[in-house]
């Protein structure tokens, strides 16, 4: 089953540069583990999602093919040191999955 992953950071005051220049360093490890989908990143103009809101998504093709991706991620070295630094950067997130629904 076809899923959408879905999630929207909060970010601190002065730290949007930080977290683009952050996602730009995960792009590149995700990269190098063969993820199938690339993100699209979001920010809102407007509704009741804060301008000062990262939101990305991603499709998979199963809760456990982002299961086993994310288990490949966490094991990398540079996993650990880019958690701590996207931590500094973030007031909160949530993490969301939808199904893909075919109309």
């Amino acid at each position: 089953m076809a899923i959408t992953e879905r999630r929207i950071m909060r970010i601190k005051p002065g730290k949007w540069d930080e977290i683009i220049t952050l996602e730009q360093k995960w792009n590149k490890l995700e990269a190098t583990l063969d993820y199938i989908t690339p993100k699209r990143w979001t920010r809102s103009l407007a509704g009741p999602v804060s301008l000062m809101n990262l939101i990305w998504e991603r499709d998979w093709d199963s809760i456990g093919a982002a299961e086993d991706a994310y288990a490949l991620l966490f094991a990398t070295s540079e996993c650990k040191a880019l958690i701590e630094k996207t931590e500094e950067c973030v007031l909160d997130v949530n993490s969301e999955f939808y199904t893909i629904v075919d109309v």
